[in-house]
């Protein structure tokens, strides 16, 4: 299974390492374009990688599939997002989507939007690397944060005004 903890040149680097073994790359050897759409051979979009060190030499253009946002969390049965009552944008959930969901979305990535009411769009930057199209979160109505779990299910208030409870 995926980790998509992973940022999204760590899992395309593994991917290009898995189906060339013997020489394997390191994230930290390359530069990467911009992603693009992209439609042959099965494939939605490519990107050009640059090496930046002395061992490697020439570019590459890798033909891969970003992963669409709604179909990513749809398959991943992801629960309400519970927030901390702090966040005003987009790149604000972030780390709470990375903590919750276990999915690494870089702020290069998502386009930073206001938070305005309970609506909140995670929208792929037309040039990100892992990802396309968007997602409409749910959020948790109460402005509640899972800090642990207690035995019992029981919850109490802390000093900073968050609810402890099980999850």
């Amino acid at each position: 299974m995926t980790d998509y903890r992973k940022s999204s040149k760590t899992r395309l680097v593994e991917a290009l390492n898995k189906a060339n073994p013997k020489y394997p790359i390191l994230v930290d050897n390359l530069v990467f374009s911009n992603a693009v759409n992209w439609v042959h051979t099965g494939r939605n979009s490519k990107v050009t990688l640059t090496p930046n060190n002395g061992n490697l030499t020439g570019k590459r253009t890798v033909h891969y599939n970003r992963l669409d946002l709604a179909t990513l969390f749809a398959s991943l049965n992801v629960t309400a997002l519970v927030l901390t009552g702090t966040e005003t944008t987009t790149h604000d959930v972030l780390p709470l989507i990375l903590a919750q969901y276990n999915v690494n979305l870089l702020p290069e990535e998502i386009i930073n939007e206001p938070i305005i009411g309970d609506n909140i769009v995670i929208r792929a930057t037309p040039s990100a690397l892992g990802w396309t199209g968007f997602y409409n979160v749910s959020i948790d109505a109460d402005d509640l944060y899972v800090v642990m779990g207690l035995d019992d299910g029981s919850g109490f208030i802390l000093d900073n005004g968050a609810f402890l409870l099980n999850s």
